[in-house]
């Protein structure tokens, strides 16, 4: 069959010729378009259950909540692991479902059992968490030199937040660091005593004033009106431009008023208002932790979340696209803006140089070599070929069947696999054409044809020596299939892809370039090898057995260190990336959590390669764990 393959291609070399310019096109669309991902995902699908109940030690959320919501889930189709942790006022419970398992169905199946749980504490909701492994896509902060974190954390909650989640992919914008306003009511115990006030006739006070209520419909002459109550604190909008903070300080001091007028009790026939018993400031809930970057010890951050088997690339573009129309819009108000400090996409591009790199790098070593043994650059430049042309096919048909590249996928390929087929062809061609005793009143093509033919057998079990090689790969299940399974079928295309184009494009251009070639010729560095080698060769066979010994007790001495190899389940990937995560007590406080990230950020900042690699980097969240 391949004997044929390549006297058809050699008949119809302008069929052959146009076929690879369709390749080059169709390849070249396919990278455009193809999504590309920095690292595949290894997790399996994965339901997050996330339940909150302010006040509630661990012990109560374990009883209350997280058994029920256990017994609920347990016995789901496809669930492998069931996890939980209690904490104070949270729940949460990961479920974790066998490879292969639909995530969506899944996750109905989950919502589903805890629709079905009615005997959970009043008030208290379980809901799904939009976190994924992979999830996250970019990090930012708001920034705004004149507005307080009470500001800044309320434009993220909503204003920015509400905005992100409208571009296509994103599950959710989750916001950590600053404060979140809050009117307080500071009560005096003397005052209240004196006044014969309980805390819940005070919280039933102020529940009662703070709604407005429905009517009815008034008619007047030819119009209707809807009468309504008014009965919310400090009906005025708040404004964040400083061009205004007179009227924002307005509406704060009407809010202020309107709960300190609110009437509680009355106390010998006079009536009693917050006023008499507390006072009333603005602050802000108590804190959980402080995020901190650079220079500053308290930022309000963001992170994107994208939804689950979604493309990373387009996704973080559509969202740096949004960040810039927030910013240019007047959305913000005025002075406040979006930095984002941390992409995916420059992972991503990252990614894409290595493979770039590779690319180049490999062509040259393949130029080179070939060169060295075969002393002829046409030749050298025939082989080099098939490894972009390989690549493009592999990338085609990774496009047509919708699945993404990554680095492992891309960047582990092994261009000699790729390029051996031509080698074995072409050197076979030049040989052949080459030689003293060749026959050149021939056609070229028939002589061209005949040593393609010559190799056949050579190519055919040589393939399959390298297809044998990689059946372990195919053969992977759990995290090392999600992880070697793209790399693996990356392998697969490439080398059919270029076994394909050995047997119709190699022939076809040798017959094109190899017009009066002349005899092969040794090179310097081949002579010189040869020499090496054949001296080497003389002393081996003339101490066969104790060559034998040597290699055998190599052997042995080999299969005794395989046991105290270490293992990696990945290999390192330096991408210019380091995750710094420091363990403080498990009841350290907040306030001194919050002195010690600084201090950190000050010991790494001044390294070169923080500066040049990671030159903005985040601080992590501090704060009790």
């Amino acid at each position: 069959m391949v004997r044929a393959l390549i006297s058809w291609s050699l008949h119809n070399r302008l069929i052959v010729l146009l076929g690879t310019v369709a390749l080059i096109a169709i390849g070249g669309y396919s990278v455009k378009y193809l999504n590309i991902e920095a690292y595949p995902d290894p997790t399996p699908p994965l339901v997050e259950v996330i339940t909150q109940n302010h006040g509630t030690s661990p012990e109560e959320m374990e009883k209350l909540i997280g058994i029920p919501l256990e017994t609920a889930l347990n016995g789901m189709p496809g669930l492998k692991f069931l996890r939980s942790i209690s904490l104070a006022g949270l729940n949460d419970i990961k479920c974790q479902f066998e490879y292969g398992t639909d995530y969506y169905a899944a996750r109905q199946e989950v919502i589903n059992r805890i629709g079905m749980v009615s005997n959970l504490p009043a008030g208290v909701t379980p809901t799904l968490s939009p976190w994924s492994p992979t999830g996250e896509i970019v990090r930012y902060v708001l920034e705004g030199p004149s507005y307080t974190l009470n500001q800044l954390k309320a434009v993220q909650d909503w204003v920015v937040n509400r905005a992100l989640k409208t571009v296509p992919g994103v599950i959710d914008v989750t916001g950590f660091g600053g404060t979140v306003k809050q009117y307080q009511v500071l009560l005096d115990n003397q005052l209240m005593k004196r006044y014969d006030v309980t805390l819940q006739m005070v919280t039933s006070a102020i529940a009662q004033s703070n709604a407005n209520v429905g009517g009815d419909i008034l008619p007047l002459g030819q119009q209707s009106h809807n009468i309504r109550g008014i009965g919310y604190i400090g009906e005025g909008i708040d404004s964040l431009d400083p061009a205004v903070a007179d009227h924002a300080y307005a509406i704060e001091v009407e809010k202020l008023e309107d709960i300190q007028d609110i009437k509680v009790t009355t106390y010998n026939n006079m009536p009693v208002y917050i006023k008499q018993i507390a006072k009333v400031v603005i602050g802000y809930q108590p804190r959980l932790g402080i995020v901190g970057r650079n220079d500053e010890n308290d930022v309000v951050q963001g992170i994107v979340l994208m939804r689950k088997y979604e493309k990373s690339l387009p996704t973080s573009q559509a969202v740096e696209e949004k960040i810039e129309e927030i910013n240019n819009g007047n959305l913000l108000p005025k002075g406040m803006k979006i930095v984002a400090f941390n992409r995916r996409t420059d992972l991503v591009h990252v990614t894409t140089h290595n493979v770039v790199h590779n690319l180049v790098v490999g062509m040259g070593l393949v130029i080179l070599i070939l060169f060295i043994f075969l002393g002829d650059l046409t030749s050298a430049g025939i082989v080099a070929l098939m490894i972009p042309l390989g690549l493009l096919f592999a990338i085609s048909v990774m496009y047509l069947q919708g699945k993404s590249a990554n680095l492992l996928s891309l960047g582990a390929v092994d261009f000699g696999i790729i390029v051996h087929s031509a080698v074995i062809i072409v050197e076979n061609i030049f040989r052949h054409i080459t030689a003293h005793d060749a026959d050149r009143s021939r056609p070229l093509i028939e002589r061209i044809n005949e040593a393609s033919s010559e190799i056949e057998r050579a190519l055919f079990f040589s393939t399959l020596i390298i297809v044998c090689a990689f059946i372990p790969l195919f053969s992977m299940t759990g995290p090392e299939g999600a992880l070697f399974g793209p790399m693996a079928n990356t392998y697969a295309f490439a080398i059919c892809g270029a076994l394909l184009l050995s047997v119709t494009l190699t022939p076809v251009l040798c017959s094109f370039l190899f017009h009066n070639k002349r005899e092969e010729r040794e090179t310097i560095i081949d002579r010189i090898m040869k020499l090496r080698y054949l001296t080497m060769l003389d002393r081996v066979l003339r101490h066969r057995y104790l060559t034998l010994a040597g290699m055998g007790g190599l052997l042995v001495f080999t299969i005794m260190l395989i046991p105290t190899l270490g293992g990696e389940f990945m290999p390192p990937l330096e991408e210019g990336n380091l995750w710094i995560r420091a363990l403080l007590p498990r009841t350290v406080t907040l306030q001194e959590a919050a002195r010690m990230a600084p201090r950190l950020r000050e010991v790494i900042a001044p390294s070169p390669r923080s500066k040049a690699s990671c030159p903005r980097s985040a601080a992590p969240t501090t704060g009790p764990t």
